[in-house]
C-alpha cells in the first residue's frame, strides 16, 4: 500500500496536474504555422553538451509577427535526424515549418506544438509511476524488475528499491527509509550493550558490598 501511495503522489497525481494544465492552454490558445529561424543555446547539467531550444516566428491573422523561444532545451539525438529526414523526403515537408499554440490575449506566451515539448513529461511521470503500482503487484513483479533497474538507474539513487533482507517479497522501500531503519537498529543495539555493562557493573558492586 506505501508504495502504491509513493507512487500516486510523486508520479501520478503530477502527471495529471501536468496534463490538466496543458488541457486548459490548449483549449484557450489558437493555432498557426510558424517558422524556426534560429536556436538557443543552453549549457548541459554538469558540463554535459549543450542544449537547444527553436526559436520561431509566426504570424497573427492581422499580419504582426511574433517571435518566441521554445521553453524546453533538448540536444538532437538520432531519433530527431531520422524524424528530420522521414519528414523531408518521405512526407515532403519542411523540417523549420512546426505547428503553434499561442494565447490570443498575449501572443508572446506561445509553445511549439508537438508531443516533445508539450506532452513528453506528464506522459513519462505517469509511465514511471504505472510501473511502479505495478511492479507491487507479484504478477508483475519479475516481468517490470528490468524497467525499474533502468528507472532507478536513470533518475539516480533515490528512486525506491527492493531489499530482501529487511522486507516481505515484491515490496519497495526507499533508500532513505532503508537507513533510517539500519540507524533504528544500530541505536537499539547501543542500549541494550549499554544496559548490559551497567547491569554486569551493579553485580560486581553488589558482589563488593558483600564481602
Amino acid at each position: 500500500m506505501a508504495i502504491i501511495i509513493f507512487a500516486l503522489l510523486c508520479f501520478i497525481i503530477p502527471s495529471f496536474i501536468w496534463a490538466l494544465v496543458l488541457l486548459v492552454f490548449r483549449l484557450r490558445s489558437r493555432e498557426a504555422i510558424g517558422t524556426v529561424i534560429g536556436h538557443d543555446a543552453s549549457s548541459g547539467i554538469d558540463g554535459g553538451g549543450d542544449l537547444y531550444a527553436p526559436i520561431v516566428e509566426f504570424q497573427l491573422p492581422d499580419g504582426k509577427k511574433i517571435t518566441f523561444t521554445e521553453k524546453t532545451h533538448s540536444n538532437e539525438n538520432f531519433l530527431d535526424i531520422l524524424y528530420k529526414l522521414f519528414s523531408k523526403f518521405v512526407l515532403k515537408r519542411d523540417s523549420d515549418k512546426v505547428r503553434v499554440l499561442y494565447d490570443p490575449n498575449n501572443p508572446q506566451k506561445a509553445r511549439v506544438n508537438s508531443f516533445g515539448n508539450l506532452y513528453y513529461m506528464p506522459a513519462f511521470l505517469f509511465l514511471i509511476g504505472f510501473c511502479i503500482i505495478l511492479y507491487s503487484i507479484p504478477l508483475f513483479h519479475d516481468f517490470l524488475a528490468p524497467i525499474i533497474k533502468f528507472i532507478e538507474r536513470l533518475i539516480g539513487p533515490t528512486l525506491c528499491v527492493y531489499n530482501s533482507e529487511t522486507n516481505p517479497p515484491n515490496n519497495l522501500v526507499s533508500r532513505a527509509q532503508e537507513k533510517r531503519h539500519d540507524n533504528r537498529a544500530r541505536a537499539r543495539s547501543g542500549r541494550r550493550s549499554y544496559e548490559d555493562r551497567g547491569g554486569r557493573q551493579s553485580k560486581a558492586a553488589a558482589a563488593c558490598g558483600r564481602i
